[in-house]
């Protein structure tokens, strides 16, 4: 079942990558029209970080940039990273320990 799961997998982030801008534009949309509960995350994080931005408009883009930097092969720690630099940890006292932590030991990785 790995065999075949992997294989399928591969192809599928394939066609993913080769097509990332008909991807990205279709995406476009929950720029245009976020989801309910993306306004509503975008709400909170926004009064909790202190953010005056157009809240329907940071949020969704924020989410598909980094959608697009999954797509385009970026390190997945450093992605890690950016997404929480806006999450609800981001003003923690912990965040960065917890940023160590995803990037992980340069002499043990």
């Amino acid at each position: 079942y790995e065999c075949l799961l992997l294989h399928n997998m591969v192809h599928s982030l394939n066609a993913l990558k080769n097509n990332k801008d008909l991807l990205r534009n279709t995406m476009d949309v929950f720029i245009q029209e976020p989801l309910l509960d993306w306004e509503k995350l975008a709400r909170k994080l926004a009064n909790e970080q202190g953010k005056n931005d157009n809240i329907k408009t940071w949020f969704p883009e924020q989410k598909l940039n980094i959608a697009m930097k999954k797509l385009e092969g970026y390190n997945c720690s450093y992605i890690t990273n950016l997404e929480l630099d806006t999450s609800v940890h981001a003003k923690s006292a912990y965040i960065k320990n917890l940023k160590s932590i995803v990037l992980g030991d340069i002499n043990i990785n």
